[in-house]
């Protein structure tokens, strides 16, 4: 298991990660904004499989977490909050409080 940084190769992945775990779930266009400087994503990789990702938005001082979602088959296994504390990261890095 392994966490980075979303990229544009990962979106398809995500997309159906997010349609699987989300009644209303974001469009790979709306999720290309973790790819931007006004946001970041990340994803938990598995066997080379996206397995969970989560999303925050960068305001000047904060960051809002808006997204975090595991794979119903890899559930209870640490990958979620793998990708929690790698977003925690990113922001104290960034300054946030």
């Amino acid at each position: 298991m392994t966490v980075e940084k979303l990229t544009t190769a990962h979106l398809g992945a995500v997309a159906k990660l997010e349609a699987l775990c989300f009644a209303d779930p974001w469009s790979e266009k709306a999720l290309e904004l973790f790819t931007t400087d006004e946001a970041y994503g990340a994803v938990c990789l598995a066997e080379g499989r996206v397995v969970a990702y989560g999303g925050i938005l960068w305001t000047p001082f904060e960051g809002q977490i808006t997204n975090i979602a595991t794979h119903p088959d890899v559930r209870r296994q640490g990958m979620g909050a793998a990708v929690l504390e790698h977003l925690i990261a990113q922001a104290t890095e960034r300054g946030c409080e």
